[in-house]
């Protein structure tokens, strides 16, 4: 179909990078929002060392901690951490991005998996997670999710299904 065409005429070099490159943009990305916000960012990683050649989509994890450092601490607090944890299930990797920070009530967890899950942005709003959760679709359909656990005052948690990629 036409996802399969598009997902062939995109050169996969350009559309992944290994894990350990992805978080390295994504870490000094976090230290530049972080000090806009004079917020100490403390990032803990738990991600198996075999793990870390693995592809995954360019700039994937970015809006996420991006999201934990403006909205989980952003005003309210001088540090924080964000927990990133990466597993392989079948051929799926599971990453799970977490933070401590203010959460959100039952109502905004469910305007923020609403607005991700658009096709459009007519809010304006979570573009960077909203591209994500479009771009792996296009290339792997139902085999990719992004799932949301908060609660308020406890933090928040994301979870990105992604299948394993090879690229020879």
């Amino acid at each position: 179909g036409t996802q399969t065409l598009f997902a062939y005429s995109m050169n996969y070099n350009t559309l992944f990078a290994s894990i350990e490159e992805e978080l390295d943009i994504t870490k000094s990305m976090s230290v530049i929002l972080s000090s806009q916000f004079n917020l100490e960012i403390n990032i803990i990683e738990d991600i198996p060392d075999r793990l870390k050649n693995c592809k995954i989509l360019k700039l994937s994890l970015e809006p996420f901690f991006e999201n934990a450092i403006i909205h989980g601490y952003g005003n309210y607090s001088s540090s924080g951490d964000i927990k990133i944890s990466i597993r392989p299930s079948d051929n799926v990797l599971i990453i799970r991005i977490s933070d401590n920070g203010i959460g959100m009530s039952e109502s905004e967890l469910k305007e923020l998996i609403g607005s991700i899950n658009r096709t459009t942005s007519e809010d304006g709003k979570h573009i960077g997670m909203r591209n994500v959760n479009l771009r792996l679709k296009i290339l792997f359909g139902e085999e990719s999710t992004i799932n949301i656990e908060s609660e308020k005052n406890k933090g928040t948690t994301f979870i990105l299904r992604m299948p394993i990629v090879e690229i020879k």
